[in-house]
């Protein structure tokens, strides 16, 4: 166990250009994916069809329970791996691992037995032809709720010992998975309704392939022990190192939905304005969250093992050092990405997007959106290093009281501003409510730093005490 944690504070040490690296190839496989799709149904009823059965465990398991549960676990990992508590660290993995099983099977069963009702509010307006292929669909790529939450749970506990390349080319491989299916379509050329069947066996392929992949890299590292028979036995003896992650869990699941759910009044907002609204404001969303995707999410996943591990020492003064550094390089790589994209919006909007169908009322709705979107770049980053200080010290009321707050602040410029302003209003709405999210976790932020300064006291951490595994 030692020797383990040795090996992640050798590997917290590295820069996070290799993650960045990573993400920027996941995020050209995730565009290329995007073309080949467009390429092959174009906006016909099956692909309707397949986005509409994929969105729905791609959400639920993915983008909310499966990253929530991921990232919430992390700084317990750590927290407990720096205290050599290797039976509690043992225990609460498993625990996490059962509990997300039942939780994901018991979601997936009540999506299977609503899906009908689901799918009719979700798809209004489709056939029944289409209602029918959606729903084979969604059958299909359901049991990936299951994997998904397993998948992140293991990327936690590779993080926190430091192994950060193999989580982040889990993506890439699940994303390559979806890719080959759609090169495959190119090239056979099968009809739409089978393309669909097709791709749809694509991404879950790329799902088993990517769990086996952090599977076979977790049991390699010595994770075959945290399933022994004598962690087995003591799974239920205690829990509060599970309520703890459950503490962390719950609000940072809140704050996700809050973000989701500003997403859906946006593009609610969007389809009141005119045809084209929607697509243009998807398109501005893409381009300008590219750099947090690539850059931020990088420097994010190493920056949260990194103050975790210090919290676990109760050394408060790396804390605040790695917290430092972070902001530091945030606004290095965020300000000139942001500048340049709202200075340079029309033209790199006209150079990536303006061909076909994409004419010049596309261009102008597109970087008219784009404008406030570029400058909320840097408040979104700033929030997301933010975010990950309150998850190392476990105390998560601060960021979900604000992520409401600029999901309020946000929604309200949505509508007050759209029937004045147009469609510029929603991208100017999210860079005033990331902005209010951003000073106001930063400015609390300084005021607990300077707090924990004058007392001369650890944040949270880990109590000893010996486990009984």
């Amino acid at each position: 166990m030692r020797a383990w944690y040795a090996r992640g504070v050798a590997f917290a040490k590295q820069d996070a250009g290799m993650l960045a690296l990573i993400n920027l190839l996941l995020a050209t496989v995730a565009f290329g994916k995007d073309l080949l799709q467009a390429a092959f149904f174009g906006t016909s009823a099956a692909a309707d069809a397949l986005t509409l059965a994929f969105f729905i465990p791609d959400t639920l398991g993915n983008n909310l329970m499966a990253f929530a549960i991921g990232v919430a676990c992390v700084p317990m990992f750590c927290k407990l791996l720096v205290q050599g508590e290797t039976g509690r660290l043992r225990r609460v993995f498993l625990q996490l691992c059962v509990y997300a099983v039942l939780l994901s099977s018991l979601s997936c069963l009540l999506v299977f037995v609503l899906r009908d009702p689901v799918l009719q509010l979700l798809g209004s307006g489709m056939d029944a032809d289409v209602f029918a292929l959606t729903r084979s669909l969604l059958n299909l790529l359901l049991p990936t709720m299951v994997l998904f939450p397993l998948c992140m749970i293991a990327s936690g506990a590779l993080q926190a010992q430091g192994n950060f390349k193999v989580p982040a080319l889990g993506p890439v491989l699940f994303n390559t998975g979806f890719l080959l299916a759609l090169v495959l379509l190119l090239i056979v050329k099968p009809e739409q309704e089978q393309g669909a069947w097709w791709t749809a066996i694509g991404i879950a392929a790329g799902v088993v392939g990517m769990t086996a992949l952090l599977a076979r890299a977790f049991f390699q590292s010595g994770g075959r022990e945290w399933f022994s028979s004598a962690v087995w036995r003591g799974l239920w003896r205690e829990q509060d190192d599970l309520l703890r992650v459950v503490r962390t869990f719950a609000p940072f699941l809140l704050i996700l939905f809050c973000s989701q759910f500003v997403y859906m009044v946006e593009r609610h907002v969007a389809s009141l304005l005119g045809s084209g609204t929607i697509a243009g404001l998807n398109y501005a969303f893409r381009l300008a969250q590219f750099p947090n995707w690539v850059f931020v999410a990088a420097l994010t996943t190493v920056l949260l093992p990194a103050m975790a591990r210090a919290v676990g020492e109760r050394n408060p003064a790396q804390v605040r050092v790695a917290l430092t550094r972070a902001i530091k390089i945030t606004l290095l790589l965020t300000v000139p990405m942001s500048l340049v994209l709202y200075l340079g919006r029309v033209p790199i909007v006209a150079l990536l997007l303006q061909h076909g169908s994409f004419d010049h009322e596309s261009l102008r709705t597109t970087a008219d959106i784009l404008a406030g979107y570029s400058l909320s770049i840097v408040p979104q980053a700033l929030a997301a290093v933010g975010l990950r200080y309150y998850m190392a010290v476990e105390r998560m009321r601060v960021p979900a009281v604000l992520g409401l707050l600029a999901m309020l602040v946000t929604i309200g410029c949505d509508l007050l501003g759209a029937p004045k302003f147009g469609p510029a209003a929603l991208g100017y709405g999210a860079a005033v409510g990331a902005w209010v999210n951003a000073l106001a976790i930063l400015l609390l932020l300084n005021g607990d730093l300077q707090k924990q300064g004058r007392m001369g006291a650890p944040h949270e951490s880990i109590s000893h005490h010996h486990s009984g595994v």
